[in-house]
């Protein structure tokens, strides 16, 4: 509006929605303030990635920053599939708490295999799948942003496990990478 501000206005982007996790959210601010009002080069997005990188898959993340929230937006018996928010619900109503149309549902991932595996928050432990944090909730937003502006930067090695071998594979074939979004699964 012409007049200089002291932040950033942003709009749009998943650091602006209530759905995802504060780590991520955070992230990407991060990085659309060292683009944007700092004006820094690829290599130091790279450097600061790879830092939020090893937080992430080293485990050191709290629950604040792995708490996943999703709303019922329907009554439990309407759901026609086992969507992981519904699965810890299910588990909140069997211990007495309160569930109902359109309160948020707060779970942490804690594993893959054979299916995407949720515990209530309440229930978290200090583990948390770090591979499905890292490669499908935390870095694609921020990925989304990068690739974009920077298309010559291999920013699918930033990923980690399966996710940066199909990244890269695709890559290598000259074929698009459809994104990943965590939120689809989770």
């Amino acid at each position: 509006k012409g007049v200089q501000a002291s932040f950033t206005e942003i709009k749009g982007f998943e650091c602006m929605r209530s759905d995802g996790i504060e780590f991520a959210r955070q992230m990407q601010r991060t990085i659309i303030e060292m683009i944007v009002r700092e004006q820094r080069p690829p290599v130091a997005l790279i450097d600061f990635l790879m830092e939020q990188r090893e937080k992430v898959l080293e485990g050191h993340l709290n629950l604040g920053d792995v708490t996943i929230t999703k709303a019922m937006t329907k009554p439990m018996g309407s759901y026609k599939s086992n969507l992981p928010h519904l699965t810890v619900a299910k588990i909140m109503k069997e211990r007495g708490a309160e569930v109902y149309t359109g309160m948020k549902v707060p779970y942490v991932v804690v594993g893959q295999k054979p299916g995407l595996q949720v515990i209530w928050a309440e229930d978290y432990q200090g583990t948390y799948d770090v591979d499905y944090y890292w490669s499908r909730i935390v870095l694609p937003p921020t990925h989304r942003i990068l690739e974009v502006l920077y298309p010559t930067v291999q920013w699918e090695l930033l990923y980690s496990g399966k996710e940066q071998t199909r990244r890269m594979a695709l890559r290598a074939k000259g074929l698009p990478v459809a994104p990943v979004n965590g939120d689809e699964e989770a």
